[in-house]
């Protein structure tokens, strides 16, 4: 079966750290979309599913600080997260790194026309 996704993945290697609480946990980024995040992390089985998480991810490609939501816990021992708050500028640079690194730049442009996120000033 073929997986049919509303929002195109982006291969992409960062390593950043994750709030959950009053805990920060290191991870590594495996993927990222204009919708969510999928995070590797030695610390994932402690992170209840529906948890409200914030994010600071920084490398030369790609500065932002969100919150999201895990949605799934994946058989190759990964995090996906939902996108529920993302400040402007971090939307602005996840949206350059999705257009640089896009294998088809129409599929991501048009994806950023539909994009609603609820937007942090």
């Amino acid at each position: 079966m073929i997986e049919k996704r509303k929002f195109t993945r982006i291969k992409f290697s960062s390593s950043g750290v994750m709030a959950f609480k009053d805990k920060y946990y290191n991870l590594t980024v495996q993927d990222i979309s204009l919708r969510g995040i999928r995070i590797s992390s030695p610390y994932i089985d402690q992170i209840p599913l529906n948890s409200k998480l914030s994010f600071i991810i920084k490398n030369a490609e790609l500065r932002m600080a969100a919150q999201g939501t895990s949605v799934s816990k994946n058989n190759d021992g990964t995090l996906g997260v939902k996108w529920t708050g993302i400040g402007e500028g971090s939307l602005n640079n996840l949206i350059l790194l999705m257009k640089n690194l896009a294998p088809n730049k129409n599929v991501i442009e048009k994806e950023i026309s539909g994009l609603v996120l609820k937007v942090k000033a």
